[in-house]
């Protein structure tokens, strides 16, 4: 059994406010409905309810065989569909639906799988991928994607959108099978649809007068990621050619000239720097340019998001500026370490906090408009301190020091990553929300 209780909630954006004082108690099973025109803010109440953007004001409580569920584990028993969510569309239909159930800590029913894909006609081409699929298609498997694991409550927001006459058919039929043991809610102006609630909450007179460990959520979030960067590439070359054309830019300004292990030190870093700065922003601004943010809050929770964008990140530089070393060390007689130890030390430090701080960074660049200039513009005061302490290090190691005489450095680097990684999971909820 299901309850949702809603007690004066309320949604604001800036001044206008979009509904005001919603109080329902809905106890399923059953089929429940959420009325009102174009503008009313059904769309935005769903999105509240589901925890994909926050309430202003008042209060959400969901319960499921007896126990109330916290935000944070509510995304695992909540099923979601509309016409604005988008899927992956470089993932077949089972690849999504696979991602969809495995980052909630479950494993993918194949049966049950089947059975939906079966249903909405789409069997035969579940191993194809989601952009060979006709806007109806694609809609069918966004139903499918509400229903696939298991959850206590589905919301559907304008299901029937794109879809044919036997489309809406199939959906109508799935759900009221489905009512007869959970909470479903269509969130619709639809006649027909609202014919087959139990109970309807009309919201236009809200308008203004005027489980799995953590851990394991997140791998499959860097699995997908890594996936769609080997499929697509497009991280992979940028970060590639950047790190080609830095490391020739600076043969050929150097020349014959003979330069010092200092400088030599110093430009290790420079090309690292601005070779992630070409890359690793993609973490968020792909997800907000394909439109499939919306289904990451759907199916993982802020510190999953979070924590599967920096695995993939950490991977991607730890890779790219292994190369660059590599090259570098080969290239420059005058890069030579004396302290390989220290210096090992410090390069994986220093890439831990290129990844945490490029990683959140990226998501705060990825809700801007400008997200070509604003990244290295945030990028460089946040990373200078960190650039300034892998230089002195460096040069150091370079000179064969002994640890303790660059011990304070060191400690500041270590405190560079404490505080980097703190601040990043304390913000990264408002941000990723709002």
């Amino acid at each position: 059994m299901t309850k949702l209780l809603l007690t004066k909630l309320t949604k604001t954006f800036e001044r206008r406010v979009i509904f005001k004082d919603i109080n329902l108690e809905w106890d399923g099973p059953g089929l429940f409905g959420i009325a009102g025109p174009n503008g009313s803010g059904k769309s935005t109440l769903v999105k509240v309810v589901t925890g994909l953007i926050s309430a202003t004001a008042g209060e959400i409580t969901i319960e499921t065989a007896g126990k109330k569920l916290s935000p944070s584990t509510a995304i695992d028993h909540i099923g979601f569909a509309s016409p604005y969510l988008t899927l992956y569309d470089e993932f077949t239909a089972k690849e999504n639906l696979e991602f969809a159930v495995n980052i909630r800590g479950q494993q993918l029913d194949e049966a049950k799988m089947d059975q939906l894909l079966e249903h909405f006609s789409l069997l035969k081409r579940k191993n194809d991928f989601v952009k060979a699929y006709s806007s109806g298609m694609k809609q069918r498997l966004k139903i499918i994607f509400a229903f696939i694991h298991n959850p206590a409550m589905i919301i559907l927001d304008e299901p029937t959108a794109n879809l044919d006459a036997e489309g809406k058919q199939k959906v109508y039929d799935l759900v009221k099978q489905t009512a007869k043991e959970k909470m479903v809610i269509f969130a619709t102006n639809e006649e027909e649809e609202l014919a087959m609630c139990d109970e309807i909450i009309k919201i236009l007179s809200y308008q203004p007068a005027g489980g799995i460990k953590m851990f394991r959520r997140a791998l499959w979030l860097f699995n997908k990621d890594l996936t769609s960067e080997l499929r697509t590439r497009y991280a992979i070359n940028a970060l590639a050619m950047f790190i080609i054309v830095t490391i020739s830019v600076i043969m050929f300004a150097i020349g014959q000239e003979t330069i010092s292990a200092a400088l030599a030190s110093g430009l290790l870093w420079v090309v690292i720097f601005f070779s992630a700065m070409s890359g690793l922003s993609r973490a968020f601004v792909s997800e907000e340019e394909r439109g499939t943010s919306l289904l990451l809050q759907l199916v993982a929770s802020p510190t999953v998001v979070l924590t599967g964008k920096l695995f993939y990140n950490l991977i991607l530089v730890f890779a790219m500026n292994m190369v660059i070393l590599v090259l570098y060390s080969a290239l420059f007689d005058a890069f030579v370490l004396k302290n390989v130890f220290i210096f090992f030390f410090s390069f994986v430090l220093g890439n831990t906090g290129l990844a945490f701080a490029s990683t959140i960074i990226a998501s705060i660049i990825a809700k801007a408009n400008s997200k070509g200039t604003l990244y290295p513009v945030l990028s460089f005061p946040i990373l200078l301190p960190l650039l300034l302490m892998l230089v002195e290090i460096t040069k150091r190691c370079s000179e064969g020091v002994k640890f303790e005489d660059i011990a304070p450095e060191f400690f500041a680097l270590v405190s560079y990553n404490v505080v980097i990684a703190a601040v990043s999971y304390m913000l990264f909820d408002f941000i990723w929300k709002e």
